[in-house]
């Protein structure tokens, strides 16, 4: 439920063409409920750092944050059209 609310949210605000997008989303989806499924998956880490990760929200929410830094970055912008090349002049004969 909480998924299926979330991927609907993100339809209307992340563009979902760009393959680095739908990455992030599998990614943490995957994360969240291998936390969930696996619950001794960090059992070796510190407790302070465990507190965190045992929890598949916050492990989920967590991966989806620093791939999104590291695909998007903190500067992103769109394309625009002619980034894209879809101009009347990319398709002149």
């Amino acid at each position: 439920m909480v998924v299926s609310s979330g991927i609907r949210m993100l339809g209307d605000q992340v563009d979902l063409n760009r393959h680095e997008n739908l990455f992030i989303i599998a990614c943490s989806v995957g994360m969240g409920l291998g936390v969930t499924t696996v619950p001794d998956l960090f059992a070796n880490l510190p407790d302070s750092i465990r507190i965190l990760a045992d929890n598949g929200i916050v492990a989920g929410s967590l991966t989806a944050i620093v791939l999104n830094l590291i695909f998007n970055g903190l500067n992103y912008t769109k394309p625009t059209r002619t980034e894209q090349g879809d101009t009347a002049e990319g398709h002149a004969a």
